[in-house]
């Protein structure tokens, strides 16, 4: 067996750490609820026809779901593997609520058990939802349709591999197995040519998932088919610095990195180029690819760095592409420590992904337009199933594993959000109670105090309020905290009824884009804000296989704001007397414009019923 992770920080198991935060509770409790419903003998429907030497395509099953998951669609079964993965979290976190947990662990436990019977039935270990001709296309053994089976492939086993990790189900790791023995098999005869043009086709994160089944097995076949899908020729010019990224589709290529800095991880100091690249790879698209949400990609692919205003419109903006960010993200962070990532993360979480799902029903975005006036299109829940359906499910049942992390001897608090971390090896229990951005004031209680001293090391947000110093109160008294490398540091051994009080300070901030610096975005603390404009016409139309926001002729959208008394940088010069806080609401209003009395600006993450704008075009009266 491997040893696990090299970096010197930790993450907590997701049973840990429970969030408490009201509308991350809610999120969660209506992601369960959805998952629950769905049936898992319609997600199984396309596995076990093709386990029976039929093909749903010609003999469509009556039992598929529509959508991605249809008769038609060659991504049949990705949503198998996420709604897994995401049952497999849930299931972790949901053992204080004993009736909860038994049926999640009901419905992982049938479903591996009947993926199982499936994969019997092979004699060569095959699993999927789609017949095996599927591969023999891509490879030009054989003529026909092909979509993205590796990709599909990876979503299959990545969610067999989370099963066993969160819930310790051994057949859910016999099949993932004999699924990797499968892909060793196959890929073990591709000549270098073939190798190429496979990989030519989005194949997810097969990387990742290998070195984490090799970490798992100690394999090493499992190993060798995991380099197969490592990609030198595109983590070399990244590694370098060269940006070879735009006009690709970028969610193909997020995952890739994913899968090279799990190799560095698992194998050591010797792939130190794999590591260089996945950092290269993050500063380039966060850099010169991402709005001030943290979301990134126009019509799914990258385009020329610095040409966010130029691409601004209603296909902006993946939710895959920030869920894969973030997987990287969080990796970074726990090899580096570099607060860099972890204000990333935040901004990425909080404006990107719980702006993703609509709180009343449950259901998640593909795309969140930045172009002014368009809106936030919802999946269905049986007919949709794209690929944003199912990172939404995981999405929303690890709404918990980011905002602590440890070392032997040191707590990281990366995140503001009220939540309980019951740190079990150290005898640590904390409870903190955050209400950002309508307060500045986050208290942490020590409920259980360790016998051993801790440092707790408070991360101070880049988006601190200007020439304001973060406060600290050590129980109601002023504490004079050491600082360095982007966090506050407490280091004592601490009694229970401890509290360490920290005020954030926040202000409103000015966003410009790189290629229009007259079209802002506006902030407050961690929040991008947006302004509701109106809901007329909200009628989403289809978009290659999935729906985009319309903006139809007849409705007017305004989405410039013309300033008063002087030019441009000037009003955003003066931005904390011409973007003002209503007291008592979590609402701006502006001063000194044409729209003083029709825009309020609230937390973009919380509109989900409006056609909004985040970006204004400013310009001058005079």
């Amino acid at each position: 067996m491997n040893s696990g992770s090299l970096g010197p920080i930790e993450e907590f198991s997701m049973g840990s750490v429970k969030v408490t935060d009201p509308y991350c509770v809610n999120a969660f409790g209506k992601m369960i609820e959805y998952l629950l419903r769905l049936n898992p003998d319609r997600l199984l429907a396309g596995f076990r026809a093709v386990s029976e030497g039929k093909d749903p395509r010609t003999e469509p099953h009556p039992d598929l779901y529509g959508g991605w998951e249809a008769a038609w669609s060659l991504v049949r079964g990705h949503t198998m593997g996420h709604w897994l993965k995401a049952l497999a979290q849930a299931y972790e976190q949901t053992k204080d609520n004993p009736s909860l947990n038994a049926r999640i662990k009901e419905k992982i436990d049938y479903t591996v058990e009947q993926l199982k019977l499936c994969q019997d039935r092979s004699k060569t270990g095959y699993l999927f939802a789609s017949p095996e001709t599927h591969f023999d296309v891509i490879e030009g053994k054989a003529a026909g349709d092909h979509w993205v089976p590796w990709y599909t492939m990876h979503k299959v086993m990545a969610g067999l591999v989370a099963v066993y990790k969160h819930t310790g189900n051994q057949t859910a790791l016999q099949t993932a197995c004999r699924l990797a023995d499968w892909a060793h098999q196959r890929t073990s005869q591709w000549s270098p040519q073939l190798r190429a043009k496979v990989l030519d086709i989005e194949y997810g994160g097969m990387n990742d998932v290998l070195y984490e089944l090799y970490r798992i097995t100690g394999d090493p076949n499992h190993l060798a088919t995991a380099h197969v899908f490592d990609e030198d020729t595109l983590f070399t010019p990244i590694a370098q610095g060269t940006n070879i990224l735009p006009g690709k589709h970028a969610n193909t290529q997020i995952p890739k990195f994913i899968g090279a800095l799990n190799r560095y991880r698992t194998l050591g100091e010797s792939e130190e180029f794999y590591f260089r690249a996945a950092q290269q790879f993050w500063t380039m698209v966060v850099r010169g690819h991402t709005y001030i949400t943290g979301g990134n990609s126009e019509n799914e692919r990258f385009r020329e760095p610095g040409r966010l205003d130029q691409y601004r419109d209603e296909v902006t903006n993946e939710t895959c592409n920030t869920y894969n960010m973030l997987k990287l993200t969080r990796e970074l962070f726990k090899l580096t420590g570099d607060v860099q990532y972890a204000d990333f993360y935040e901004r990425a979480f909080v404006n990107e992904i719980l702006a993703s799902i609509n709180p009343e029903t449950g259901m998640t975005t593909y795309f969140k337009p930045m172009g002014t006036g368009y809106f936030k299109v919802f999946g269905t829940e049986t007919n949709s199933f794209w690929c944003c359906t199912g990172t939404g499910m995981e999405n929303f049942t690890k709404l918990n594993d980011s905002i602590y992390f440890h070392t032997e001897s040191d707590l990281y608090v990366t995140m503001y959000l009220s939540s309980l971390l019951n740190w079990e090896d150290k005898g640590l229990v904390l409870s903190q109670h955050a209400d950002l951005p309508n307060s500045d004031s986050v208290i942490f209680t020590i409920e259980k105090a360790p016998a051993d001293q801790v440092n707790i090391k408070f991360r101070v947000p880049d988006w601190i309020a200007s020439e304001q110093p973060v406060r600290l109160r050590l129980n109601g008294e002023d504490y004079a905290a050491s600082s360095s490398s982007g966090y506050v540091d407490v280091n004592r051994t601490w009694s229970a009824g401890d509290t360490v009080e920290l005020t954030l300070p926040m202000d409103v901030k000015v966003s410009r884009l790189p290629d229009n610096p007259n079209t802002v975005a506006f902030t407050y603390g961690p929040v991008v804000l947006s302004a509701a404009l109106g809901r007329e016409k909200m009628v989403p139309t289809g978009h290659m296989l999935s729906v985009k926001a319309t903006i139809p002729e007849g409705v007017r959208i305004k989405d410039y704001i013309a300033v008063k008394n002087g030019t441009v940088d000037d009003w955003i010069d003066n931005i904390a007397s011409n973007l003002v806080r209503t007291p008592g609401r979590m609402e701006f209003l502006l001063r000194n414009t044409d729209e003083d009395e029709n825009l309020k600006f609230t937390p973009y993450y919380l509109e989900y019923e409006n056609r909004y704008g985040v970006y204004f075009r400013l310009v001058s009266q005079d």
